[in-house]
């Protein structure tokens, strides 16, 4: 069974020279693990691997404190997240073997790397499910699920219009994208 017990901490800026405490900001997450802190349009974006979404919260910059939790989007195991040049949220889904572009006003999602096999896709369904059953889908990584990565898509970097993108896996090497 999937303990909801992961937590945000803030590390509040130093008083007179000396380190503050850490504080906690929200608590009770279903394996977070990506997140992005969009400073122009003071939101935090946050994905939950267990619970197969990305959520965002309004962010008080000075405070760091959040408010008006909304769902944007529903994806199998979302996990590293950047802002793109565009404006968009890329994530990567590990599970799935995919980045998508999120759209962080609409939450309408587009797929920008593929890298799913056939047999992944089947993959992704029985992860998925033994997730709803309280269980976990570490067990289904393996060449069956990354086919020709080299490791488990774990991320990207991003450039800008002009400049590749690249895939970061749990292998030892980057993916190079070309526009």
């Amino acid at each position: 069974r999937v303990i909801p017990d992961g937590a945000l901490y803030r590390i509040p800026p130093a008083k007179g020279g000396s380190p503050q405490m850490p504080e906690l900001i929200l608590g009770g997450l279903n394996f977070a693990n990506g997140f992005f802190i969009d400073e122009a349009n003071k939101r935090l974006y946050l994905s939950e691997m267990q619970s197969s979404r990305v959520v965002a919260y309004d962010l008080d910059l000075l405070s760091g404190s959040l408010t008006k939790q909304i769902t944007l989007a529903q994806m199998p195991s979302p996990d590293n997240m950047a802002l793109n040049h565009d404006g968009t949220l890329w994530v990567a889904l590990p599970l799935a073997n995919q980045i998508v572009s999120l759209d962080i006003s609409t939450g309408t999602t587009k797929t920008v790397f593929d890298a799913q096999t056939e047999l992944g896709s089947k993959l992704v369904e029985r992860g998925l499910t033994s997730v709803q059953n309280g269980g976990g889908w570490a067990n289904l990584v393996g060449p069956k699920l990354t086919g020709e990565m080299p490791g488990l898509l774990t991320g990207m970097i991003l450039g800008d219009e002009n400049q590749p993108f690249y895939v970061a896996n749990l292998g030892a090497a980057l993916v190079k994208v070309s526009p």
